[in-house]
C-alpha cells in the first residue's frame, strides 16, 4: 500500500514543490523506486547469500524502517498563499491565508487572457504569492505569432 501511494502521489508532490514537468517528476520517482529498488534487493540477496528466511527478515526490517521514515511525511511547511484559492486576487497580506471555499482564478488582471485551467503550471510571483499559471498571474495583452496565441506577462512575475 505504501509503495502504491508513493508511486501515485509523490510525482505530483515533486512537480508542485520543485516546479518540474509531470514526466520529469515521474521519472525521478518511478524509475529509481521501481527499477532501482528491485536491482538493489537482488544485489543484497546475492551478496549476503540469503535464503527464504533471510529474505523475509530483510523485508520485515526494510518495511519497519520505511514505516518509521514515512512519519517524516507528516512534517509540513507553510502553504504558499495561492491567488484565487487561499488568497483573493489583489491581496498582498499573506498572513492568515486559508482556503476560500471555492477557487476563483479569474480577476481583472487576467480577464482578457483566455486562460485555461487545464494548463496548470504554478508560478511564484515577485509578491510572494503563488499563481495557477503565468497566464492567471496576469497578462498585459494577447497577440498571435503564426497560429499560436502568445501572452505578454505582467511585471509581477519578472
Amino acid at each position: 500500500i505504501l509503495i502504491a501511494g508513493f508511486s501515485t502521489f509523490m510525482p505530483k508532490f515533486i512537480e508542485y514543490q520543485f516546479g518540474v514537468t509531470a514526466g520529469k517528476a515521474a521519472l525521478f520517482v518511478v524509475v529509481p523506486a521501481g527499477g532501482g529498488a528491485t536491482f538493489a534487493g537482488g544485489l543484497i540477496v546475492r551478496f549476503f547469500n540469503l535464503k527464504v528466511r533471510g529474505i523475509l527478515r530483510l523485508c520485515i526490517v526494510a518495511s519497519a524502517l520505511l514505516s518509521v521514515l514515512t512519519m517524516m511525511l507528516l512534517l509540513e511547511c507553510d502553504t504558499a498563499p495561492f491567488a484565487g484559492v487561499s488568497l483573493p486576487y489583489g491581496e498582498t497580506n499573506t498572513n492568515g491565508a486559508s482556503f476560500l471555499g471555492q477557487k476563483n482564478l479569474d480577476a481583472a488582471c487576467n480577464a482578457g487572457c483566455e486562460c485555461a485551467e487545464e494548463d496548470y503550471y504554478p508560478m511564484c510571483g515577485r509578491d510572494g504569492v503563488l499563481y495557477f499559471s503565468p497566464c492567471y498571474a496576469g497578462c498585459a495583452d494577447v497577440f498571435l505569432v503564426g497560429d499560436d496565441k502568445v501572452r505578454r506577462v505582467e511585471e509581477r512575475l519578472r
